[in-house]
């Protein structure tokens, strides 16, 4: 333990550097300094952490002497701001000199001369708004390397993205859109069904029009962050992921052509609801709109670490520009038995057209859970919506089930945007299954 003599000494040196720093912050208005800053969700201190308009940019360490052992403990507790703020500088002071650490080359810069160590805050400062210079060449071979590995026929066609404010590295927009085509192959013809409740069909049909909710309010809670958590630190979040990040939408299906008594039960109201079945029309995988497999489990998890970690450690940090793309077809191998197809709509997408909403609602508060959630609608009769019902099962416990049958098929008949002769309403062939009372 340290003793009250070493912890009074480490204190004034700790005010000797504080007094140091309120000097120079007297002509850098842009910065400000926290004493003791806690890291994002960890217990874990920086003696001081300077922050430049309002933003964590240096940690400072203060040690009794810089002896050797000192410097490696200071250095050992700086690398917490290289993972979690990507710094790039970070000091270990004594109060009279200064022992400035390069993070991402995860060494000391060299010390030529004592009086290199010798040093003001001033001095230090000089040196941290240098910028680093960054084989662009060198990092794009390695990048493409790596995806190779997962994607051998993917071959990156434009320039990588380098920030040298975060050390971050990713690839063009296209360059990226064309990665998520390889590692997740759209679907454009076939048929999926959606499994869903009796009220869910009366709203689409008198509505003319299918809704999409935003993925937030799905029934796995970790479905919007589990894969963050497989590929960075969760206290990377601040600084790898947009400040606003971009509303995904979502409607899950299965691939399933006979009826499934297990989605049945798990998501049309233990065989109270429906059935929906969908033609996939040439309109998939265009204008925002992106229909593929879920992957779950770690295979693919894997294959994406391979590219976030596509050199050592000094490198820039591979990040993703459709980060909210990504993750919404990610989910723990706990659902793996879903064998859910997912139609996402994310409309920042670029080239693609920005659509004008349907509707000027865009909450709701879901009955299942209660969460507030946004949501989105399309037209049936003029919009971009890439699936086209064909077929309605009513479930087995459906009230009133034979006469809802006839009545449904003709608000179908009378609908606007439907067309009459291409649905059909039907009775689910089930007829062993008892569900639990309600």
């Amino acid at each position: 333990m340290e003793s009250l003599s070493d912890y009074m000494k480490h204190s004034l040196k700790e005010s000797e550097v504080l007094n140091q720093i309120n000097d120079w912050l007297r002509t850098h208005e842009e910065y400000k300094v926290v004493h003791e800053y806690t890291y994002p969700n960890t217990h874990a201190q920086a003696d001081f952490m300077l922050l430049k308009n309002n933003d964590p940019y240096m940690a400072i360490e203060v040690k009794g002497n810089l002896e050797p052992r000192s410097i490696s403990n200071g250095r050992m507790q700086l690398q917490i701001s290289r993972r979690i703020f990507n710094f790039r500088y970070g000091v270990v002071t004594n109060g009279l000199k200064y022992y400035i650490f390069d993070l991402w080359e995860n060494s000391a810069l060299p010390q030529k001369e004592e009086s290199d160590m010798t040093t003001t805050l001033n001095c230090v400062m000089d040196l941290l708004a240098k910028p680093r210079a960054i084989q662009h060449d060198e990092i794009q071979g390695l990048i493409q390397s790596a995806i190779q590995k997962v994607a051998p026929d993917m071959v990156i066609q434009e320039r990588l993205v380098i920030n040298n404010t975060t050390n971050t590295v990713s690839l063009s927009s296209i360059d990226e859109l064309h990665l998520f085509d390889c590692l997740f192959p759209p679907r454009n013809q076939g048929t999926i069904t959606r499994y869903t409740t009796l009220d869910t069909l009366f709203a689409t049909i008198d509505n003319d029009s299918y809704r999409m909710f935003a993925y937030e309010g799905m029934n796995d809670k970790e479905d919007c962050d589990y894969l963050w958590k497989k590929l960075y630190e969760d206290a990377q979040k601040d600084q790898f992921l947009p400040k606003e990040s971009k509303t995904v939408y979502l409607m899950s299906c299965v691939d399933i052509e006979d009826e499934d008594l297990t989605m049945w039960r798990l998501y049309a109201e233990d065989t109270r609801g429906i059935r929906m079945k969908f033609k996939i029309t040439d309109k998939a995988n265009q204008e925002g709109f992106y229909l593929r497999e879920v992957s779950y489990g770690e295979e693919m998890i894997n294959k994406l670490k391979t590219i976030v970690k596509y050199g050592h450690e000094g490198n820039p940090t591979f990040v993703f520009n459709y980060w909210s793309l990504w993750a919404a077809f990610f989910k723990n191998g706990l659902f793996e038995d879903e064998e859910e197809i997912r139609l996402v709509y994310l409309p920042h997408i670029p080239n693609e057209k920005i659509r004008k909403k349907d509707n000027t609602k865009e909450w709701v508060l879901t009955d299942t859970n209660r969460i507030l959630n946004q949501y989105v609608d399309f037209k049936i009769d003029n919009n971009p919506f890439p699936l086209e019902l064909q077929e309605v099962l009513l479930g087995c416990a459906c009230p009133e089930k034979d006469l809802n049958v006839a009545q449904f098929q003709k608000m179908i008949n009378k609908s606007v945007g439907f067309n009459p002769l291409h649905v059909m309403v039907k009775s689910s062939m089930i007829t062993t299954y008892r569900p639990s009372r309600k």
